[in-house]
This record gives structure tokens, C-alpha cells and sequence, in this order.
């Protein structure tokens, strides 16, 4: 894989039901699991990360991509849009007896390596961890990194982060389903 220069602000949610096509990403690392009956797929994409629920046939996916996605059946999309633009915060959805909750926070490099100590400091013997170090540039000092958390408890909760060494941000992500 070679170097990619990615922006911060050019992440985007899709949030849907059914189906997606995950093959027009570049999957970089998965892994599935299945938790209280819930199958759990999670990834590391060229251009992100997604999870995607599926529980007694109905499905919720969580993409977040810097690049656009196409969306098959519109119907089934819950929520698109750049993160800078999400204008309601926590996103939202209902799922198969659960409540899906999406957040966001972007740091600059200074305080992202603050957060990101703390987030590494809170994991505990029921994360599952992927983590991806992009090829680096040669007029950047740091590689980008994404690293996606997912802790199955009573509620499971997916915590990732997405480094830009490039603009010296970070982008970090929680997303959670809570039996109601």
C-alpha cells in the first residue's frame, strides 16, 4: 500500500441498515465475533473503519470513510454526512432491541496524544484491538495510525482512532449499542 494523503474534515458517517457492500473499500483487517447473540464484524478499511451488527436478521453498519461510498439502496441509509457537518450529536438509531449511539471528537496532536493514552489506559480483558500503521510520507514525521477498540460488555462499545500526521490531528470515534 502506498502513502495517501487523507484530510481530517473528509471523514464520513454512513449509517445503515440491510446490506452494504464493504468490497468497494480497501479491507485492510477484520475480525467477527459474536456476543449476547449479536454477530459482531469489525475492520480496519485503506480508507477507515466499519462495524457492522447483526442480530435475528436485521443488520446496522457503521462506515466511516474519507472517500465516498455508494449506497445501493438509499431507503436503508440512516445518517450521511462529513463529521464537521453531523448537526446532531450523539447519531442515533434503533436495533433489534438495542440503542445505537454514535460520537465524535477531533484533537489536535498534542491533545489526541493525551486522549489516546487515557483510551489505551481504560481497556480491560474484553477489548479486542486492531490497529493499522499507514505507509509514511517523506516530509512527515509520523505515520498515520487508525487503532479500533471494541469492548464487549454490557454495552459494546467500538472506540477507534484516526491519526493525520499530515494536518497534526487526530479523529477519534465511540460508537456503542445498549440493550433497552
Amino acid at each position: 500500500m502506498e502513502y495517501t494523503d487523507q484530510t481530517s474534515g473528509a471523514i464520513r458517517l454512513y449509517l445503515s441498515r440491510g446490506d452494504f457492500n464493504i468490497d468497494q473499500f480497501i479491507l485492510i483487517k477484520e475480525h467477527t465475533l459474536v456476543h449476547n447473540g449479536i454477530t459482531i464484524r469489525f475492520g480496519i478499511l485503506g480508507e477507515s473503519h466499519f462495524i457492522r451488527f447483526e442480530k435475528d436478521g436485521e443488520v446496522l453498519n457503521e462506515i466511516c470513510a474519507c472517500v465516498d461510498a455508494h449506497i445501493e439502496n438509499l431507503e436503508q441509509l440512516i445518517a450521511h454526512d462529513f463529521l464537521p457537518n453531523l448537526h446532531t450529536i450523539p447519531v442515533t438509531a434503533a436495533f433489534s432491541g438495542y440503542t445505537y449511539s454514535f460520537t465524535f471528537t477531533y484533537a489536535d496532536w498534542h491533545h489526541g496524544e493525551e486522549l489516546l493514552t487515557t483510551l489505551r489506559n481504560t481497556l480491560n480483558e474484553n477489548t479486542h484491538t486492531l490497529t493499522h500503521v499507514f505507509p509514511k510520507h517523506d516530509t512527515i514525521d509520523h505515520e498515520a495510525v487508525t487503532e479500533l477498540y471494541l469492548t464487549l460488555d454490557e454495552t459494546v462499545t467500538l472506540k477507534s482512532v484516526h491519526t493525520y500526521p499530515n494536518e497534526h490531528m487526530m479523529v477519534f470515534t465511540e460508537s456503542t449499542i445498549t440493550a433497552v
